[in-house]
């Protein structure tokens, strides 16, 4: 059984060269990406395997129950059969008994096991090792499960699905241990029958032993053997080359949480120390050397740390003080400014951490217009990629340090009726800054318009501002990526499904992290949110309040022949404003503006306004984005009515009732609001 030599080898690697360790990071990574496909693979493969198995035990069940007449009694030297037969040959359903108390119960071709069936072996009935599914010429060919009861061997309750060939595994299984110490380990991959000899991952996340750690890379047998990768429970990761599930010294390098490299011999708790000596040190609490030593000066500094920031005084360190350390260090120099007087904040979203590199998930319509994005306590961000029809997006940090990284379910399958978790910023003006969580289940396995079978219907309650978040499983895992809901339909809330996401982030160059919940229990809601709260931030939408339009854009401006209106000085408490030399119109921004400004003068500051523009320090608010942006038409009941009825838009400027009836059919009054600031697409 792979692991008995993990306590010997986990904090022992040498500590190779800054060349070397990039070459076996990466190969190991290489190897490690491989080996989780390989693991998809096996658990499809397994789902097979018990479909198959299931029919074998329904052929089992009918050739025990064989009427009379149909029952042939055959005996062969000392075994013996009894079922269907032809010339007096077993064919179709029977029970052939050998003489050492094995038996075959299922289908038959000219004398052979053919077809479905269950081999017993030799036992007590209600406790032997059985085969359950596919046999072709007396040998398990195709699709099947061993359950295997050998007492006193090791394998005790070990269940084994998969592919096999001329009686052996060769191709995608699974193998779980379900007693004994490693009870609750998963192997999931490919081997070769000759060689058992492939590619997977010995998943430890609920076993009795070495719980919460996961090999990913080469396998032989089920031992780490060949290049991959292991992550511990502690958060740290080996990579190299394994033999027997021990690393070669000099093949191999383990990173610590922080994603530092540990040194020989060095422990879990002094790279914890070290790490916070760092982090305190770059802060400015001086603590002296970063030796991971515990020291009185590191002790006070923590403390200091602690008490400047708020938080509860323990002056010892734990992953949550390296998380809280982190995210200062990371926060420092992001404020809230932004790094040019030329951008305003305009919207928010949420996105959420899928690599230690610093990739943030999210929707597209989250950035999409955007000039600038920013990670709320993380720092600004460029977006590397992107898909509309998805309305997915990936950012990275310009500062890549994240004090968590999300890991998405890949088995089971969602099923309707399961309990998930939301957690992210909606409505940040009025509801908590430090995030939200609400629970439900799944409603429906496809949802939005034309019943998409990309998205998935769930009954958490989200609003405005939730777009791009993570939808959690009961054990804090990714199964979707919130995207939309519709406020005139109770609980109709959707999310982009995980193996949708997890397709972009491969097609965008990234491996995201992948587990197995096929063995999971449900933890406390209250820990998935605290770890929620490690990996997913409110993202900010920043847009440019100066001359930022290329040629085409002001092109597009001067094209449109826009209207500024009149300088009406009739209108009660507003006309003050005219001739001051701010503009007061929203249908603009920029450096330009008045502040505040009223949805009421859209179009009644035209002197000001048209002075300014010609100036270049203000544009029209939006006009990229309507650029692009499809109104439908105007064959709605309540078109050219002087209000937005279209729910895809939200804002003052929408009519009393919001109705799916309208949607795409209210372009005029829809293109005119929102070109003048009082409304704008609808978030979440």
């Amino acid at each position: 059984m792979a692991g008995f030599a993990l306590a010997l080898v986990v904090f022992a690697p040498l500590w190779p060269a800054a060349d070397e360790t990039e070459d076996i990071v990466a190969r190991a990574e290489q190897v490690a990406s491989l080996a989780r496909e390989a693991e998809l693979g096996g658990w499809a493969a397994a789902g097979r395997a018990e479909a198959s198995a299931a029919q074998a035990r329904d052929a089992a069940r009918q050739a025990r129950e064989l009427e009379a007449p149909e029952v042939s009694t055959l005996v062969f030297e000392s075994d013996r059969y009894q079922g269907q037969a032809i010339d007096s040959e077993p064919h179709g359903l029977g029970v052939w008994y050998f003489d050492d108390g094995a038996r075959y119960e299922g289908e038959f071709v000219d004398g052979a096991f053919h077809g479905l069936g269950v081999l017993f072996l030799p036992g007590d009935d209600s406790y032997n090792s059985r085969y359950e599914g596919e046999f072709v010429s007396s040998v398990p060919q195709g699709y099947g499960i061993w359950q295997w009861r050998d007492a006193g061997t090791g394998r005790d309750g070990d269940r084994e699905a998969g592919v096999w060939i001329d009686g052996e595994l060769d191709g995608a299984f699974t193998y779980i241990y379900l007693e004994g110490d490693f009870a609750g380990t998963v192997v999931a991959g490919e081997v070769e029958a000759e060689s058992l000899t492939g590619q997977g991952v010995l998943d430890y996340s609920n076993a009795t032993l070495h719980a919460g750690s996961r090999y990913e890379g080469e396998l032989s047998g089920h031992y780490a053997d060949g290049y991959g990768l292991w992550r511990f429970a502690d958060g740290s990761t080996t990579y190299g080359l394994w033999r027997q599930d021990e690393a070669l010294e000099d093949e191999s390098v383990t990173i610590g949480v922080d994603g530092e490299i540990m040194g020989p011999g060095e422990t879990a708790a002094s790279a914890q120390i070290r790490q916070a000596q760092e982090l305190l040190n770059a802060l400015g609490y001086e603590t002296g050397s970063a030796d991971g030593v515990l020291s009185q000066p590191t002790v006070d500094a923590v403390a200091r740390f602690q008490s400047d920031h708020g938080l509860a005084i323990t002056s010892s360190i734990s992953a949550a003080l390296i998380d809280q350390l982190r995210v200062a260090h990371a926060a420092r120099g992001n404020g809230a400014s932004p790094p040019s007087d030329e951008l305003e904040l305009e919207s928010w979203g949420t996105g959420f951490v899928v690599s230690g590199a610093g990739h943030l998930l999210t929707n597209h319509h989250v950035i999409e217009g955007c000039d600038a994005m920013r990670v709320r306590d993380l720092g600004w961000a460029d977006v590397v990629a992107f898909d509309e029809d998805t309305d997915l997006a990936l950012l990275v940090l310009e500062d890549g340090v994240v004090p968590g990284v999300v890991s998405f379910r890949s088995w089971p399958p969602v099923v309707m009726g399961e309990a998930v978790v939301v957690f992210g910023f909606p409505e940040p003006e009025l509801l908590s800054a430090s995030g939200n969580a609400t629970t439900g289940v799944v409603s429906a396995l496809e949802g939005g318009a034309g019943f998409d079978f990309h998205q998935y219907q769930f009954t958490a309650p989200i609003q405005g501002g939730n777009s791009g978040g993570p939808l959690l499983d009961g054990t804090g895992n990714v199964i979707g990526v919130i995207v939309e809901s519709y406020d005139d339909l109770q609980d109709a809330n959707f999310a982009v499904k995980g193996e949708v996401a997890m397709s972009f982030l491969v097609e965008s160059g990234l491996q995201p992290d992948l587990v197995s919940g096929k063995a999971a229990q449900p933890r406390p809601t209250e820990d998935v949110v605290a770890e929620a709260k490690r990996h997913t931030f409110q993202l900010e939408c920043w847009i440019e309040t100066g001359l930022a339009f290329t040629d085409e854009e002001l092109a597009f401006e001067h094209d449109a022949m826009f209207e500024f209106g009149s300088d009406d000085l009739d209108q009660i408490d507003l006309g003050d404003w005219n001739f001051d030399g701010q503009c007061d119109d929203p249908r603009f921004v920029g450096g330009g503006m008045a502040d505040p400004t009223y949805t009421a003068l859209a179009g009644r500051d035209a002197s000001d306004c048209r002075t300014l523009h010609e100036a270049g320090t203000i544009r029209l608010r939006q006009a990229r984005e309507m650029d692009r942006l499809s109104f439908g038409d105007d064959t709605g009941d309540w078109a050219r009515d002087g209000e937005c009825d279209d729910p895809s838009f939200e804002g003052p400027g929408m009519g009393a009732t919001d109705s799916q009836e309208h949607l795409l059919s209210d372009a005029s009054d829809c293109r005119d609001a929102f070109a003048a600031g009082t409304v704008r697409l609808r978030e979440g």
